[in-house]
């Protein structure tokens, strides 16, 4: 049996572009604010989330990142909710 010698990850864009699925995140995410009592409608995180990943671009145009958890607190912020640590643990939970 072959050992492992190491594990990249790369979640960040660097050796690999992906971009967010922003249907499901949408899904998930209003879902469950709306499940922890936050009136929060599917329109209002889209725009949310679009504010972001227009930040998100903005900043790889100067090759700078943003993680997800970082993304997600500016979602939350911008739709008036306090990104919370347990908020953002469950929201990544939710997405990976």
């Amino acid at each position: 049996m072959t050992e492992i010698k190491a594990v990249t990850f790369d979640v960040g864009g660097t050796l690999a572009k992906g971009g967010l699925d922003e249907k499901l995140y949408l899904s998930k995410v209003t879902g469950y604010l709306r499940k922890q009592g936050f009136d929060v409608s599917l329109e209002e995180c889209s725009r949310a989330t679009a504010k972001g990943l227009e930040e998100l671009s903005l900043r790889r145009k100067d090759n700078l990142e943003m993680n997800f958890e970082e993304f997600c607190s500016k979602v939350l912020q911008d739709l008036g909710i306090t990104p919370t640590e347990e908020l953002l643990e469950h929201i990544l939970s939710l997405y990976f």
